[in-house]
């Protein structure tokens, strides 16, 4: 049943003692809006102690005198000692001997400290085990607890350095930051996790949250970014970027800068790699050097490999001792070795062997061919699985794209091959040689070939031309003397020695090569018919004459 009052309400006259308690009252029925200014006053509260301006009312409900306290001396809990020590919170700084100008704030901090000087330890049980360590600065919650003997570390944050017992010049920023060192030295670890497992470790410096994280032994590291070198136990490693040797276990002496640079490295030691996802792949291999976006990206267990440039190399997972500099460099290959590529796109999609290629998309068509030689911009280029190759100059390419063991120097804009010697030596040693008989071929043979003039007039299909549109016809119109190559090749084809002659290059059907020069022991052995049969004429000459 509710009640309604009206007029002047009830007075305290009319209520009898103990008539009203809380167990008539509803919650929130009386609120602060019911009562009258001054309704309430101290005297209808009731409480122990007095209640005057000096004193406070505390929630055991008795009144309190206010502290008059005027200095820090005069605070419960609070040490302070002729030696410039100050103590503020239960046992804090209370074990004082000899030691000097320590402040401590907490409770429990620096409680055990005896004769060391100058540390500062903030918060509860910071620096807490101290007893002679000198010139420490703890802040953070068991920051530095367990330091006893070691001098001049610093720890910021909670459990900081907590188990640090004799290392010295540590610096721990960061929540549980080399929470875990004990006795090893001139670490750095700045950021949540820090080198949180590091124990013996010295001369690390991590930088990052989780950076060099799970770090127990390992020393001289450095670590700068995420979880830059996260799992490592190696030692003399460098990351700097987010993730950068992630992965790393034992694995000594790499250096990794760029984000997830050397991501997946667990053993591998003496890696280079610098970009964005370098050798990112690489777990196990070795002494491999990535400079460049991607660099070197598959690489699990190839060894000794060199990519500089964007994508240089980012395909090999197990080929060794490949070079490749430049964007896109052997991009494609995967198992190949004893490789160099340098140039944009060189050797871009190779998976063979000992090929080199200096120059921008030389070689760049091959895909299976070994120890091929080019040098120049887009020397070798249409080349596809020919092997023993050699291509030198702007667009110097093999007579077809499987052609093998050519020479090939420049490309249709050369007209002159100039040296100061006139011949080109080789190999003719008898100790060498077998089934040798006398040349069966000569004047008769020579009988049988055209040689023609002419005006060169090329084939606008001719891909020795125009491939890519970016080569310069300059042979067009030129005056020749030479051979008609399909004339050179019907009159071999006549004999039984055309694979002995070669004299016509007919891998490429498009485009049909002549050598002549093949004809020159033929020549020989014509002049000797010659000469044979003049010296008889002149016999014949000189009986009938006498």
């Amino acid at each position: 049943m509710a009640i309604t009052i009206s007029g002047t309400g009830i007075t305290s006259s009319q209520i009898e003692a103990d008539g009203i308690n809380g167990s008539k009252i509803a919650d929130n029925s009386i609120g602060i809006e019911h009562l009258e200014d001054d309704a309430v006053g101290v005297a209808e509260l009731s409480a122990t102690g007095t209640a005057s301006s000096s004193t406070y009312l505390r929630g055991d409900n008795s009144w309190a005198a206010i502290s008059t306290s005027t200095s820090i001396n005069d605070l419960t809990d609070c040490t302070v000692t002729a030696d410039n020590n100050i103590g503020l919170g239960s046992t804090a700084v209370d074990s004082i001997t000899t030691g000097d100008q320590n402040v401590g704030v907490g409770v429990y901090a620096l409680t055990a400290t005896t004769t060391g000087s100058n540390n500062s330890g903030f918060g509860h049980q910071a620096l807490y085990a101290n007893t002679t360590g000198s010139a420490n600065t703890a802040v953070g919650r068991n920051a530095s607890e367990n330091n006893t003997t070691a001098n001049h570390n610093t720890s910021v944050g909670y459990y900081a350095l907590k188990g640090n017992s004799t290392g010295t010049q540590n610096t721990a920023l960061g929540s549980e930051a080399l929470e875990s060192n004990t006795t090893a030295n001139n670490n750095v670890a700045v950021g949540y996790n820090a080198l949180k497992a590091n124990t013996t470790g010295t001369e690390n410096i991590a930088v990052g949250t989780e950076a060099l994280n799970t770090n127990v032994t390992g020393i001289e590291n450095t670590a700068v970014g995420h979880k830059a070198l996260a799992a490592n136990t190696g030692d003399a490693n460098v990351a700097v970027g987010r993730e950068a040797l992630k992965a790393n276990t034992s694995g000594g002496n790499n250096v990794a800068v760029g984000w997830a640079a050397l991501l997946d490295n667990t053993t591998g030691n003496q890696n280079v790699a610098v970009g964005q996802q370098a050798l990112k792949v690489a777990t196990t291999a070795d002494y491999n050097v990535a400079v460049g976006s991607r660099a070197l990206l598959d690489a699990t267990i190839g060894n000794h490999n060199v990519a500089v440039g964007k994508d240089a190399a980012q395909n090999i997972t197990d080929g060794e001792f490949n070079v490749a500099i430049g964007s896109m460099t052997q991009e494609a290959n995967i198992g190949g070795d004893h490789n160099v590529a340098v140039g944009y796109a060189s050797l871009i999609n190779m998976h063979a062997v000992q090929n080199t290629a200096v120059g921008s998309h030389s070689l760049y068509s091959n895909t299976a061919g070994n120890n091929n030689t080019a040098i120049g911009y887009n020397a070798g280029y249409t080349t596809t699985g020919g092997s023993y190759n050699i291509f030198i100059g702007r667009a110097a390419y093999g007579s077809s794209a499987t052609a093998g063991n050519q020479c090939t120097l420049g490309d249709s804009n050369i007209t002159n091959l100039r040296c100061n010697d006139t011949s080109i030596s080789s190999l003719s040693d008898e100790r060498d040689k077998t089934n040798i008989v006398d040349l069966p071929l000569g004047l008769n043979f020579i009988n049988t070939v055209r040689p023609v003039a002419f005006h060169w007039n090329c084939r606008e299909d001719n891909e020795s031309l125009e491939l890519h549109g970016n080569m310069n016809v300059t042979k067009d119109g030129k005056k020749d003397f030479g051979f008609i190559a399909q004339e050179l090749k019907t009159a071999s084809d006549a004999t039984d020695y055309a694979d002995y002659m070669r004299l016509v290059q007919d891998d490429n059907p498009n485009r049909l090569e002549a050598d002549p020069m093949k004809m020159f022991p033929i020549l020989v052995k014509a002049i000797q018919e010659l000469s044979a049969q003049n010296t008889a004429l002149a016999a014949r000459i000189t009986t009938l004459e006498g």
